[in-house]
């Protein structure tokens, strides 16, 4: 994953739980690519119409413009995540 000017909060807890938000600039054709290359179960399993879809990303893109064309190529994107914690043992 491409992830440009990202920055980042993490929050650790007592119970050794963390929250953490992630946030910065992915190319807008990589997470439609993501989506539209498993196909049409996918529109079908995730209620999706990808045509609509990449209009969409390429609409709201809203950095890195390309020179020849001014369009921009990157998306603005924020990823959450929880995380517990893990233990190893090893097998005896």
């Amino acid at each position: 994953m491409d992830y440009i000017g990202g920055r980042g909060r993490i929050e650790g807890k007592p119970d050794g739980t963390a929250d953490a938000v992630l946030g910065g600039y992915q190319p807008w054709m990589d997470i439609y690519g993501s989506m539209a290359l498993p196909g049409a179960g996918n529109e079908t399993g995730n209620a999706l119409d990808t045509a609509t879809f990449y209009v969409m990303l390429k609409k709201h893109a809203d950095a890195s413009p390309d020179p020849k064309t001014g369009q921009n190529m990157e998306i603005s994107a924020a990823y959450q995540i929880e995380a517990i914690p893990a233990y190893v043992v090893e097998a005896e």
